[in-house]
């Protein structure tokens, strides 16, 4: 009999410990969609890591020197400095937003302040279904922490890939940026993502916009879509990127620098003189502890046909 009692003690003990997890695991799902998030981004892109963090950190400590001015893009495009050379580091997030929040803890090391523009078309961001987009609320943690470091939010616009989802555009992306006000992120900027249905359609993002192009439409799997019917200005935006005065570009599109190798960018820092206007675009995907480290995960395939919708510039 006290045997029976003590097998009993300890199922009661299961049930309630049972209970309480499940209870816990409820209370914490918001946590638990981050990490399901993180665990999807990791597994689909640490591979893909091309430069290190302390690759990028020794071009932030050149950065720092006096000859130098970093300004975020929405005050870079304002500001000239015939005594200086102006700087503006320019990050589209595109695949890996956890990478992004790490280097943009970096540039606040160094004081130094830049731009991170968030593909709306992307996995983290949310879903796409029934002609609309759903939201992952649980990143917005990670766009306030990126701006409250000091940097500058922007939106990396994928509106043709919206558009041909049967997404209104521009009712999209006001609510968008209101959403973003909600949230205490103000936002001036977009920044044209180079979508993979760019060689179907044949035009870039911004044509989206009536400032870069005349109205017209275009054909994609049977359907007719306009562009360039609404200006920046009633989209809610107050500049475009690729439109920005610059001459010099350095960017690291498909994990390799437009100069050359890493030391290449160094050396064309090292030789820029003042006056000039220098725009660095990076993708955080491509950068990490350490080059081409592939970290495999069981459950890396549940939805890699959807994270790989959307591939980096």
């Amino acid at each position: 009999m006290k045997r029976l009692f003590v097998k009993f003690r300890y199922v009661v003990l299961l049930l309630v410990a049972v209970v309480c997890f499940g209870f816990m695991f409820v209370n914490r799902r918001p946590d638990s969609e981050m990490e399901y998030v993180r665990l999807m981004v990791a597994a689909n892109n640490d591979y893909k890591v091309q430069f290190t963090f302390d690759q990028y950190e020794s071009l932030l400590q050149k950065l720092t020197q006096a000859r130098f001015k970093v300004l975020p893009l929405e005050l870079f495009r304002q500001h000239y400095d015939p005594d200086k050379i102006l700087v503006g580091l320019r990050h589209d997030v595109d695949l890996q937003p956890f990478t992004a929040v790490k280097m943009a803890k970096l540039e606040k090391k160094y004081d130094l302040p830049a731009t991170y523009y968030i593909l709306h078309s992307a996995f983290y961001y949310g879903t796409i279904e029934n002609r609309d987009v759903t939201r992952r609320p649980c990143m917005d943690r990670i766009y306030k922490q990126i701006y409250k470091l000091g940097h500058e939010i922007g939106v990396h616009n994928d509106l043709m890939t919206l558009t041909v989802s049967g997404i209104d555009p521009l009712a999209f992306q006001k609510q968008e940026l209101e959403y973003y006000c909600d949230l205490g992120i103000p936002i001036t900027g977009s920044c044209a993502h180079g979508y993979p249905l760019f060689k179907q359609i044949g035009l870039p993002n911004f044509s989206m916009f009536s400032d870069f192009c005349s109205s017209g439409s275009f054909n994609f799997a049977n359907q007719s879509y306009n562009y360039g019917e609404y200006s920046l200005e009633e989209f809610g935006f107050e500049y475009e990127a690729y439109h920005i005065d610059h001459n010099i570009f350095i960017r690291d599109s498909r994990g390799r620098f437009s100069v050359g190798s890493f030391q290449d960018v160094l050396k064309t820092v090292d030789a820029c003189r003042p006056g000039d206007r220098m725009i660095i675009l990076t993708h955080p995907v491509w950068y990490g502890e350490q080059v081409g480290h592939e970290i495999h995960y069981e459950h890396a395939d549940k939805d890699k046909e959807e994270l790989n919708i959307f591939q980096t510039d």
